[in-house]
Protein backbone atom coordinates (compact mmCIF):
# COMPACT_ATOMS: atom_id res chain seq x y z
CA UNK A 1 0.00 0.00 0.00
CA UNK A 2 1.25 3.48 -0.91
CA UNK A 3 0.47 6.06 1.76
CA UNK A 4 -1.83 8.81 0.46
CA UNK A 5 -0.45 12.26 -0.19
CA UNK A 6 -3.58 13.97 1.17
CA UNK A 7 -6.15 12.93 3.77
CA UNK A 8 -9.49 14.74 3.49
CA UNK A 9 -11.41 14.94 6.78
CA UNK A 10 -15.20 15.23 6.43
CA UNK A 11 -17.43 15.45 9.53
CA UNK A 12 -21.00 14.73 8.39
CA UNK A 13 -24.26 15.52 10.17
CA UNK A 14 -27.61 15.66 8.34
CA UNK A 15 -25.77 16.77 5.23
CA UNK A 16 -27.81 15.07 2.54
CA UNK A 17 -28.69 18.36 0.80
CA UNK A 18 -25.12 19.39 -0.08
CA UNK A 19 -23.03 16.29 0.62
CA UNK A 20 -23.23 14.90 -2.95
CA UNK A 21 -21.78 18.13 -4.37
CA UNK A 22 -18.96 18.13 -1.82
CA UNK A 23 -18.04 14.54 -2.66
CA UNK A 24 -18.33 15.20 -6.38
CA UNK A 25 -15.80 18.02 -6.03
CA UNK A 26 -13.33 15.34 -4.86
CA UNK A 27 -14.18 13.07 -7.78
CA UNK A 28 -13.51 16.03 -10.10
CA UNK A 29 -9.87 16.57 -9.05
CA UNK A 30 -7.66 17.03 -12.12
CA UNK A 31 -3.92 16.76 -12.89
CA UNK A 32 -3.20 15.19 -9.51
CA UNK A 33 -0.61 12.43 -9.75
CA UNK A 34 -0.75 10.95 -6.25
CA UNK A 35 -3.17 9.11 -3.95
CA UNK A 36 -5.62 10.60 -1.51
CA UNK A 37 -8.06 9.27 1.08
CA UNK A 38 -11.34 10.62 2.45
CA UNK A 39 -12.12 10.04 6.12
CA UNK A 40 -15.88 10.54 6.58
CA UNK A 41 -17.02 10.69 10.22
CA UNK A 42 -20.81 10.34 10.34
CA UNK A 43 -22.72 11.81 13.29
CA UNK A 44 -26.25 11.05 12.13
CA UNK A 45 -28.19 7.81 11.56
CA UNK A 46 -30.01 8.87 8.39
CA UNK A 47 -30.52 6.40 5.58
CA UNK A 48 -30.05 9.24 3.08
CA UNK A 49 -26.52 9.85 4.36
CA UNK A 50 -25.61 6.17 4.08
CA UNK A 51 -27.08 5.95 0.58
CA UNK A 52 -25.04 8.94 -0.62
CA UNK A 53 -21.83 7.51 0.81
CA UNK A 54 -22.57 4.11 -0.70
CA UNK A 55 -23.08 5.75 -4.09
CA UNK A 56 -19.70 7.45 -3.93
CA UNK A 57 -17.81 4.51 -2.42
CA UNK A 58 -16.99 3.19 -5.90
CA UNK A 59 -15.77 6.61 -7.04
CA UNK A 60 -13.67 7.70 -4.07
CA UNK A 61 -11.27 6.10 -1.56
CA UNK A 62 -13.72 6.53 1.33
CA UNK A 63 -13.09 5.41 4.88
CA UNK A 64 -16.36 5.77 6.78
CA UNK A 65 -16.29 5.87 10.59
CA UNK A 66 -18.82 6.70 13.28
CA UNK A 67 -18.60 10.23 14.65
CA UNK A 68 -18.82 11.06 18.34
CA UNK A 69 -22.63 11.49 18.13
CA UNK A 70 -22.29 14.69 20.14
CA UNK A 71 -23.42 17.22 17.49
CA UNK A 72 -19.97 18.72 17.98
CA UNK A 73 -18.08 19.01 14.69
CA UNK A 74 -14.84 19.56 16.61
CA UNK A 75 -14.85 16.25 18.50
CA UNK A 76 -15.96 14.38 15.38
CA UNK A 77 -13.17 16.06 13.39
CA UNK A 78 -10.62 15.00 16.00
CA UNK A 79 -11.83 11.41 15.78
CA UNK A 80 -11.36 11.51 12.00
CA UNK A 81 -7.91 13.10 12.35
CA UNK A 82 -6.76 10.07 14.32
CA UNK A 83 -7.59 7.89 11.31
CA UNK A 84 -5.57 9.91 8.78
CA UNK A 85 -2.52 8.37 7.13
CA UNK A 86 -1.74 11.05 4.51
CA UNK A 87 1.32 13.27 4.51
CA UNK A 88 -0.99 16.30 4.32
CA UNK A 89 -4.45 16.85 5.83
CA UNK A 90 -7.30 19.16 4.85
CA UNK A 91 -10.92 19.67 5.96
CA UNK A 92 -13.91 19.58 3.65
CA UNK A 93 -17.23 20.21 5.36
CA UNK A 94 -20.35 18.67 3.89
CA UNK A 95 -21.64 21.94 2.44
CA UNK A 96 -18.38 23.24 0.95
CA UNK A 97 -16.55 22.48 -2.31
CA UNK A 98 -12.99 22.07 -3.53
CA UNK A 99 -11.93 23.45 -6.91
CA UNK A 100 -10.94 20.80 -9.43
CA UNK A 101 -7.27 21.83 -9.27
CA UNK A 102 -6.92 22.07 -5.49
CA UNK A 103 -4.93 18.86 -5.02
CA UNK A 104 -2.62 19.54 -7.96
CA UNK A 105 -1.92 23.06 -6.64
CA UNK A 106 -1.18 21.66 -3.17
CA UNK A 107 1.12 19.05 -4.68
CA UNK A 108 3.09 21.77 -6.51
CA UNK A 109 3.28 24.09 -3.50
CA UNK A 110 4.49 21.28 -1.24
CA UNK A 111 7.26 20.45 -3.71
CA UNK A 112 8.32 24.09 -4.12
CA UNK A 113 8.22 25.14 -0.45
CA UNK A 114 9.59 22.28 1.60
CA UNK A 115 10.11 24.46 4.70
CA UNK A 116 6.34 24.98 5.07
CA UNK A 117 4.10 22.67 7.12
CA UNK A 118 1.00 24.75 6.44
CA UNK A 119 -0.54 25.87 3.14
CA UNK A 120 -3.14 28.66 3.01
CA UNK A 121 -5.22 29.91 0.10
CA UNK A 122 -8.33 32.09 -0.34
CA UNK A 123 -11.85 30.73 -0.75
CA UNK A 124 -14.94 31.90 -2.60
CA UNK A 125 -18.27 32.38 -0.83
CA UNK A 126 -21.21 30.67 -2.56
CA UNK A 127 -24.94 30.58 -1.94
CA UNK A 128 -27.18 27.46 -1.78
CA UNK A 129 -27.41 27.43 -5.61
CA UNK A 130 -23.61 27.61 -6.05
CA UNK A 131 -23.73 31.27 -7.11
CA UNK A 132 -20.60 33.19 -6.19
CA UNK A 133 -21.01 35.79 -3.43
CA UNK A 134 -17.43 37.07 -3.75
CA UNK A 135 -14.25 36.24 -1.88
CA UNK A 136 -12.67 37.67 1.28
CA UNK A 137 -9.34 39.43 1.10
CA UNK A 138 -6.48 37.81 3.01
CA UNK A 139 -4.33 40.70 4.28
CA UNK A 140 -1.03 38.84 4.20
CA UNK A 141 2.17 40.01 2.54
CA UNK A 142 2.29 38.52 -0.93
CA UNK A 143 5.29 36.26 -0.83
CA UNK A 144 5.42 32.50 -1.34
CA UNK A 145 6.42 31.59 2.21
CA UNK A 146 5.18 33.47 5.28
CA UNK A 147 6.54 33.37 8.81
CA UNK A 148 4.52 33.45 12.00
CA UNK A 149 5.24 37.16 12.35
CA UNK A 150 3.73 37.80 8.89
CA UNK A 151 0.43 36.22 9.94
CA UNK A 152 -0.01 36.28 13.71
CA UNK A 153 -0.90 39.97 14.22
CA UNK A 154 -3.56 39.84 11.51
CA UNK A 155 -4.98 36.48 12.53
CA UNK A 156 -5.35 37.30 16.22
CA UNK A 157 -7.56 40.29 15.33
CA UNK A 158 -9.98 38.15 13.34
CA UNK A 159 -10.27 34.60 12.01
CA UNK A 160 -9.60 35.38 8.35
CA UNK A 161 -8.61 31.82 7.38
CA UNK A 162 -11.58 29.68 6.35
CA UNK A 163 -11.68 25.94 7.10
CA UNK A 164 -11.57 24.71 3.46
CA UNK A 165 -8.66 27.07 2.72
CA UNK A 166 -6.01 25.28 4.80
CA UNK A 167 -3.85 22.19 4.31
CA UNK A 168 -1.34 21.09 6.95
CA UNK A 169 1.22 18.34 7.43
CA UNK A 170 0.11 15.40 9.55
CA UNK A 171 3.46 15.59 11.33
CA UNK A 172 2.50 19.06 12.58
CA UNK A 173 -0.03 17.44 14.93
CA UNK A 174 2.87 15.97 16.93
CA UNK A 175 3.69 19.55 17.93
CA UNK A 176 0.29 21.28 18.10
CA UNK A 177 -2.01 18.37 18.96
CA UNK A 178 -5.72 18.28 18.07
CA UNK A 179 -8.51 20.85 17.98
CA UNK A 180 -9.89 22.13 21.30
CA UNK A 181 -13.27 20.40 21.68
CA UNK A 182 -14.52 23.01 24.17
CA UNK A 183 -14.52 25.66 21.41
CA UNK A 184 -17.52 24.87 19.21
CA UNK A 185 -17.33 28.24 17.44
CA UNK A 186 -13.65 29.07 17.36
CA UNK A 187 -11.74 25.76 17.39
CA UNK A 188 -10.41 26.32 13.87
CA UNK A 189 -9.23 29.86 14.67
CA UNK A 190 -7.43 28.70 17.81
CA UNK A 191 -5.85 25.84 15.84
CA UNK A 192 -4.52 28.09 13.06
CA UNK A 193 -2.96 30.38 15.66
CA UNK A 194 -1.22 27.38 17.22
CA UNK A 195 0.03 26.21 13.84
CA UNK A 196 1.44 29.50 12.56
CA UNK A 197 3.48 29.90 15.74
CA UNK A 198 5.52 26.79 14.93
CA UNK A 199 5.46 26.56 11.14
CA UNK A 200 6.28 28.45 8.00
CA UNK A 201 3.27 28.92 5.73
CA UNK A 202 3.12 28.53 1.96
CA UNK A 203 0.64 31.09 0.65
CA UNK A 204 -1.08 31.04 -2.73
CA UNK A 205 -3.53 33.69 -3.95
CA UNK A 206 -5.68 31.31 -6.01
CA UNK A 207 -9.11 30.53 -4.48
CA UNK A 208 -9.08 26.73 -4.38
CA UNK A 209 -12.27 26.07 -2.40
CA UNK A 210 -15.78 27.41 -1.89
CA UNK A 211 -17.47 28.10 1.45
CA UNK A 212 -21.26 27.82 1.32
CA UNK A 213 -23.38 30.39 3.17
CA UNK A 214 -26.81 28.98 4.10
CA UNK A 215 -29.24 28.98 7.00
CA UNK A 216 -28.96 25.24 7.75
CA UNK A 217 -25.28 25.34 8.73
CA UNK A 218 -24.39 24.21 12.24
CA UNK A 219 -22.81 27.57 13.00
CA UNK A 220 -26.04 29.37 12.11
CA UNK A 221 -28.14 26.86 14.04
CA UNK A 222 -26.11 27.61 17.17
CA UNK A 223 -26.01 31.36 16.56
CA UNK A 224 -28.56 32.16 19.26
CA UNK A 225 -26.01 31.12 21.88
CA UNK A 226 -24.26 34.48 21.77
CA UNK A 227 -22.84 34.20 25.29
CA UNK A 228 -21.05 30.98 24.38
CA UNK A 229 -19.82 32.56 21.14
CA UNK A 230 -18.40 35.54 23.03
CA UNK A 231 -16.69 33.25 25.56
CA UNK A 232 -15.17 31.19 22.74
CA UNK A 233 -13.74 34.33 21.18
CA UNK A 234 -12.39 35.60 24.50
CA UNK A 235 -10.67 32.29 25.29
CA UNK A 236 -8.75 32.36 22.03
CA UNK A 237 -7.65 35.99 22.43
CA UNK A 238 -6.65 35.59 26.08
CA UNK A 239 -4.65 32.48 25.25
CA UNK A 240 -2.70 34.03 22.38
CA UNK A 241 -2.27 37.71 23.18
CA UNK A 242 0.74 36.87 25.35
CA UNK A 243 2.75 35.97 22.24
CA UNK A 244 2.47 39.39 20.57
CA UNK A 245 5.48 40.91 22.30
CA UNK A 246 7.58 37.89 21.31
CA UNK A 247 6.96 38.75 17.65
CA UNK A 248 6.60 42.54 17.53
CA UNK A 249 8.11 44.16 20.61
CA UNK A 250 6.32 46.08 23.35
CA UNK A 251 5.18 49.21 21.50
CA UNK A 252 3.70 47.49 18.45
CA UNK A 253 2.13 44.79 20.62
CA UNK A 254 0.17 47.42 22.58
CA UNK A 255 -1.23 48.80 19.32
CA UNK A 256 -2.29 45.33 18.20
CA UNK A 257 -3.90 44.67 21.60
CA UNK A 258 -6.06 47.79 21.15
CA UNK A 259 -7.13 46.56 17.74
Amino acid sequence: MISPFISVVMPVYCGQKYLPAALQSLVNQRDFKQNFEVIVAVDDSLKETRDILLRFSSLLPLKIIEGTKSKNWVSTTNKALRECSGEWICFLHQDDLFSEYKFSFIERLAEEHTSASLIIHPITYIDPENKSLGRPFLPFPYKPVLSGADIFSRLICQNIIMVPGVVFKRSLMKTVGFLDEKLRYTADWEYWLRCVRVSNVAYDINPLASFRVHKESQTIQLAEKQTEYYENLKIVVDKNIQYLEEYYGKRKSKRIERM
